[in-house]
């Protein structure tokens, strides 16, 4: 779906299902960035967005098993978004402004929010409107299946 920096551009864009290419023609003039609607309207797509690499960082090494999947390094630089599919789709919810490990000497604050239905995410070749940096595939692997994402919450 088009988006103006991080945010849809289409009023009713959590309907959006099944898209085609014949509706993404016709949104030709309206993408500044590109994104995509998670939960229900994805066939159960969940994407874990962790701001701030200490996140990432401490899930990877606590969820070994479930870091190759489909990753995208965000545009902020600083953080990343890990996509799965699931059999049962977990309540929208974040887990935000988390004190984390110290970094270059200043304090590091960190967020982890679990986009489901009603949520969205940016996805490349998307520019990030603070950084103006590209949002780039970090982990090209097959979106991983997980028929509950309960434990990693």
């Amino acid at each position: 779906m088009p988006l103006r920096g991080k945010v849809p551009i289409l009023t009713d864009w959590q309907k959006l299902h099944d898209v085609t290419p014949e509706q993404i023609m016709g949104w030709d003039n309206l993408f500044e960035n590109v994104g995509i609607v998670c939960g229900e309207a994805s066939h159960n797509l969940v994407v874990v967005d962790f701001d701030g690499l200490a996140a990432y960082e401490l899930y990877c090494h606590r969820f070994a098993s479930l870091v190759d999947t489909f990753t995208i390094a965000t545009g902020s630089g600083d953080g990343m978004h890990v996509y799965f599919k699931t059999d049962k789709l977990p309540e929208s919810c974040g887990f935000m402004n988390i004190y984390g490990a110290p970094d270059d000497d200043k304090d590091s604050w960190i967020n982890i929010e679990f986009k489901s239905d009603g949520k969205q995410v940016v996805i490349p070749p998307s520019i990030h409107p603070e950084t103006l940096k590209e949002y780039s595939v970090f982990n090209n692997a097959p979106i991983m299946h997980i028929s509950n994402l309960a434990g990693v919450q």
